[in-house]
């Protein structure tokens, strides 16, 4: 998920990461799976209060990327 920087801070991320997590809970799907970047400050924080939590950090080559898991609730 990316928001222009001039629409930020509206909610609009959240919002529709709602919309995935019913869409998602519809289709039984338990487990949402996702990795993001450590050079976008804001993202691992984002990811933490949709509910995310780490499952690993690893370093690629010359790319860190954080690895991230949310259990739904069925």
């Amino acid at each position: 998920i990316f928001v222009l920087p001039e629409y930020r801070r509206q909610g609009i991320a959240t919002e529709l990461c709602q919309l995935l997590f019913a869409y998602a809970q519809q289709q039984n799907i338990q487990h949402l799976y996702l990795h993001t970047d450590p050079f976008l400050p804001a993202a691992e924080k984002f990811w933490r209060l949709q509910s995310f939590s780490t499952v690993s950090r690893d370093q690629l080559g010359m790319y860190d990327t954080i690895y991230m898991l949310k259990r739904l609730c069925l």
